[in-house]
């Protein structure tokens, strides 16, 4: 593999200059899992990086419909070796910890490292199923196999996109009716990751299609039902760009057995709680595939000879990299200052505290600059190789055509910017975010940032939209700079 990848065999977390920097900063057990975060580093950069290659060139995930004697089993066909790294995956406790510790850095940290869109996707679905589980269901059992505590482990899914209700969850056209002690759903969901994989899936479904957006509940559907025959129809399995390594499929709700999660009333604000855990995995995700372009294109850098030189040592070169490295350190400040926030608040039910809105406020912020800066390093990176960099076989393409998905899983720029704005105007938690910085940021960028909201604040609503990304990068920006200047990372 070496020889077809540069960051082969090369640990990610001590390659990351400003990563240690970072989490000492912002996770207070950072010391406690050093080294184990260290030899996961290693894990990710050999055995990971080889498998979910083949994957992706190779060995796509198939859909087997039927038994060789005619019955239905609609059966995902995955790798092999994709379960055995899923079962490593558990060793290093990327899900438990969160479980074990009541805390969610240690998840995070790991999939900075992992990145793999289509490997973490799976280990990401799995994660929150398993935190909704945890936190408003009995489902013990199944919650404790989900984060990887007890064997066998099973593993988890969210499905809510349709066909007409992408961003627009009001148009899911799914329905639940109950019939005792289980309900049963009705619909066709147009987007389903880790289907096959997931033993039980996260499902909105309407109970009371009078109430729109307030009429979705949230349901756990498990693989099979208590016949232990097909609970749901796979139609067909997506062809995608990039993201290989997790299958993803449609599929079709039959009087599909389902059981209610938390209380009818709250289901939209259940989806919105699984939103923040995907959005910021989405983020770190991201970032970390800005490291592994990096890695790539430096470790060719200091290979590719061209006019006696190699290139490394070419000031535009040195500046690319310079770049990609910002952007990294960048991308780490925004995620884990929102991680940060999160960490102090995710644990509450609905109705959420003013705390977890400016959580929220500071993970739209993240998703959003994140997916920018991670295509605009693997493009970089691509650039530097050169043609090489637009050949399939080089590592570097697939890095990119991975990081084209950031900007749209979980919401796009759009999405991030508007419902920032929705937290901003009706939660009005600005005083919070004025309070917090503060404290570190220097008096007169603070009150340049308060002059410009102030002014925001006079424009029209269609204005409001209008420049409300102006305004999502306008945060960015200025939390970026109060960290790097002042705390000297």
């Amino acid at each position: 593999m070496e020889k077809f990848s540069y960051a082969y065999g090369i640990n990610h977390f001590e390659y990351d200059e400003n990563l240690d920097k970072i989490l000492k900063l912002f996770w207070r057990d950072y010391e406690k899992y050093k080294e184990k975060i260290k030899l996961f580093g290693d894990y990710v950069s050999r055995d990971v990086y080889e498998i979910t290659e083949y994957i992706d060139r190779v060995s796509r995930p198939i859909l087997r419909y039927y038994s060789p004697i005619g019955e239905r089993i609609d059966y995902v066909w995955v790798n092999p070796f994709l379960k055995i790294v899923l079962e490593k995956l558990n060793e290093f406790e990327i899900n438990s910890r969160t479980f074990l510790d009541e805390s969610l850095f240690y998840h995070y940290v790991l999939g900075y490292l992992l990145a793999d869109a289509g490997l973490y996707c799976i280990i990401t679905l799995t994660h929150q199923t398993a935190i909704m589980l945890y936190k408003y269901s009995n489902f013990e059992r199944i919650y404790k196999r989900m984060f990887g505590i007890e064997k066998p482990y099973v593993y988890g899914g969210t499905w809510l996109t349709e066909i007409k209700s992408g961003s627009d969850l009001s148009l899911n056209e799914t329905i639940a009716k109950n019939k005792g002690d289980i309900w049963l759903l009705n619909g066709f969901k147009y987007f389903t990751s880790n289907v096959g994989i997931a033993d039980y899936v996260l499902v909105s479904a309407k109970y009371d299609e009078s109430k729109g957006v307030k009429g979705l509940a949230l349901f756990l559907v498990p693989r099979y039902n208590s016949e232990g025959k097909l609970n749901y129809k796979i139609v067909r399995l997506k062809e995608k760009s990039a993201t290989n390594s997790v299958p993803t499929g449609e599929v079709e709700l039959n009087n599909s057995e389902a059981y209610l999660i938390g209380d009818l009333e709250n289901g939209i604000y259940y989806i919105l709680e699984m939103l923040m855990y995907s959005r910021l995995d989405n983020s770190i995700g991201a970032i970390g595939l800005a490291l592994k372009s990096y890695i790539e294109a430096c470790e060719f850098s200091k290979r590719r000879k061209v006019f006696n030189d190699y290139l490394i040592n070419f000031p535009l070169i040195k500046r690319d990299l310079e770049e990609m490295r910002n952007n990294i350190k960048k991308g780490l400040i925004l995620t884990f200052k929102a991680i940060y926030e999160f960490e102090k608040v995710w644990k509450e039910k609905p109705k959420f505290s003013r705390n977890y809105d400016y959580a929220r406020f500071l993970t739209h912020i993240a998703k959003n600059r994140t997916a920018e800066l991670s295509i605009k390093s693997t493009l970089l990176a691509r650039e530097i190789f050169g043609g090489f960099g637009f050949l399939n076989e080089s590592p570097i393409e697939r890095l990119h055509r991975e990081a084209l998905v950031t900007p749209i899983w979980e919401g796009s720029s759009n999405i991030q910017a508007l419902d920032m704005l929705e937290v901003l105007l009706k939660k009005n938690i600005f005083d919070l975010f004025m309070e917090d910085f503060s404290k570190i940021s220097n008096p007169q960028k603070l009150n340049e940032i308060e002059n410009y909201y102030k002014n925001f604040l006079k424009l029209s609503d269609y204005e409001k939209q209008y420049y409300a990304k102006e305004l999502l990068n306008k945060f960015s920006e200025f939390i970026e700079n109060a960290y790097e200047n002042n705390l000297q990372i």
